[in-house]
């Protein structure tokens, strides 16, 4: 019986985890940082633009922090929830006051807005 409570696969993804952030840090960095940071410009222009454009950047924003939280804690892991709940939060209050530009879209990035008071 094995002390270890590793099996086979683990060791072998943690051997190849190991091999290839190092080469790719080293050697390709510009090409895994580069499409990142042009995804990341573009999420952020998208969430100043109007309602209808903002909808893409939260759901862009929303997918880029769903692809980094299984990096744990690697990638600050409960920044990304907590900060994508206050996503769709803002998102909502903001199209909430949001002019009606366009016909709204149902579903969790829309909120319908509040009757006058």
């Amino acid at each position: 019986m094995s002390l270890c409570p590793w099996t086979a696969e683990d060791r072998a993804t943690q051997a190849l985890h190991e091999f290839l952030v190092p080469y790719l840090v080293s050697n390709a960095a510009a090409l895994v940082l580069l499409p990142i940071a042009a995804g990341q410009l573009a999420i952020a222009v998208l969430l100043l633009l109007p309602r209808a454009w903002r909808v893409l950047g939260v759901a862009g924003a929303l997918a880029f922090l769903a692809g980094i939280a299984p990096l744990g804690v690697g990638s600050a892991f409960p920044f990304s929830v907590i900060f994508g709940a206050a996503l769709v939060v803002l998102h909502r209050r903001l199209a909430s006051r949001d002019v009606p530009d366009a016909p709204p879209v149902q579903g969790l990035l829309t909120a319908e807005p509040r009757a006058a008071q």
